[in-house]
């Protein structure tokens, strides 16, 4: 059996046993890499030594092109996600044919999870300038950001909401769960009163039905992770603000919602996590930005001849 053949029925596989959509694209982007470096041959001939290669490469070599057009090796997270595809396709075809597993010698990669970077409230201000105007795009844009900031909702998530899932009247959000996905649940989330008021107007400008989705280009095709990715990438560039990305929108939503009062559970159910562990890196954050913010503005330190 080809090695092509043999991951399509193990993505068939993922797609029975109710995997999200996002899961199944991350391992279907990393088996193709493989594909791409041995070739499209017998899954049998595919050995320790050529998987061993494959792995050198993604560490040492291979550079994928970026949103913003530049070259970079894959991140820790990208190579754990490409170790984690493979493990998961070999035990699937150790089961199902009679093959040695090729990726036995290959160690899980060290990944820390990245330090959470929320945008400053200067930041923030610059990425609305930006994205400012009277424009069709403008107006997407401005809305975008605005719910993004002020639900921290996952930018998949965000590509899924359609107009219907949306009251203006309320602040109301359904953020709705994936056609499929073991882990994912659906949630309500909240706007205030200037994100409803941007995406009234981003409404007023575009034709909609109440089944279209909510964000969507000019020509009508809906919003993807990669067009919202290079949108961040595109406004950031234009505001001066590096390590701009839709993720962090969510991590500043999460860090914003604590500094200001909010609940850690509250937060969890928020941004629909599972269990607290997330919401708790973010109130570790939240509270070390209070202890900072205290040591330089402490009301007795301030005292004069005391």
């Amino acid at each position: 059996m080809l090695l092509s053949k043999a991951i399509e029925g193990f993505l068939l596989e993922l797609r029975a046993s109710d995997f999200s959509q996002n899961t199944i694209d991350v391992y279907s982007w990393a088996l193709q890499l493989l594909i791409n470096f041995v070739g499209d041959k017998e899954l049998a001939s595919v050995g320790e030594s050529d998987v061993r290669a494959f792995w050198v490469y993604l560490k040492d070599e291979y550079k994928p092109k970026r949103p913003g057009g530049n070259q970079a090796p894959l991140s820790p997270a990208s190579r754990q996600n490409v170790w984690v595809a493979l493990k998961s396709f070999y035990n699937f075809a150790s089961e199902n044919f009679d093959i040695e597993r090729a990726d036995k010698n290959i160690k899980k990669p060290r990944f820390s999870p990245p330090v959470v970077q929320p945008y400053s409230n200067e930041q923030i201000n610059a990425l609305l300038k930006a994205a400012a105007g009277k424009s069709f795009h403008a107006a997407r844009n401005t809305a975008i950001l605005l719910v993004m900031l002020d639900t921290g909702v996952r930018a998949s998530e965000l590509c899924r909401i359609k107009v219907e899932d949306v009251s203006l009247e309320n602040g109301h959000i359904l953020v709705k769960p994936f056609g499929s996905g073991r882990k994912t649940k659906g949630r309500d989330v909240y706007i205030g009163k200037l994100a409803r008021k941007a995406v009234w107007r981003w409404l007023s400008l575009k034709e909609a039905s109440p089944t279209d989705y909510l964000f969507t280009t000019k020509d009508g095709r809906p919003y993807n992770r990669l067009m919202l990715r290079g949108l961040f990438v595109r406004l950031g560039k234009k505001a001066g603000v590096p390590g701009a990305g839709p993720h962090r929108a969510r991590h500043s939503f999460a860090v914003s919602f604590l500094r200001n009062g909010g609940h850690v559970f509250a937060l969890q159910r928020l941004l629909g996590h599972s269990d607290l562990q997330m919401s708790q890196r973010y109130l570790a954050l939240a509270e070390a930005d209070l202890a900072t913010a205290h040591a330089a503005a402490s009301p007795v330190d301030r005292l004069a001849n005391f």
